[in-house]
């Protein structure tokens, strides 16, 4: 909590308050409030997740990890072709110099 006021930079009145508040309470989020920030409106998005049910969290941190994983078995298998493409390269590039060397 202390970390987001400082990056929000609440003021220090605020920020050393023994009362728990809602962080989002805390937030300057108008339109018109010339002390609204982009962090502000960044971290109220992200307490958004807040009001969702617990069976709803659950469910998007499953989608996350499903897409994760995806992600981590779909990636390396296709950049297995470019190392390949490279390797091959690098070889007959080491071929055509030894090549080189020995017929000049």
């Amino acid at each position: 909590r202390e970390f987001w006021e400082f990056v929000i930079a609440t003021p220090p009145v605020l920020a050393f308050t023994h009362e728990m508040k809602a962080m989002e309470d805390l937030l300057r989020t108008g339109l018109r409030d010339p002390r609204s920030s982009l962090y502000e409106f960044w971290l109220l998005r992200a307490l958004d997740h807040k009001k969702f049910s617990c069976f709803q969290r659950v469910c998007f941190l499953t989608c996350e990890v499903f897409s994760l994983l995806f992600v981590l078995a779909v990636v390396p298998s296709s950049l297995f072709d470019y190392y390949f493409i490279v390797v091959l390269l690098y070889g007959l590039h080491y071929l055509l110099m030894e090549v080189w060397r020995l017929l000049g």
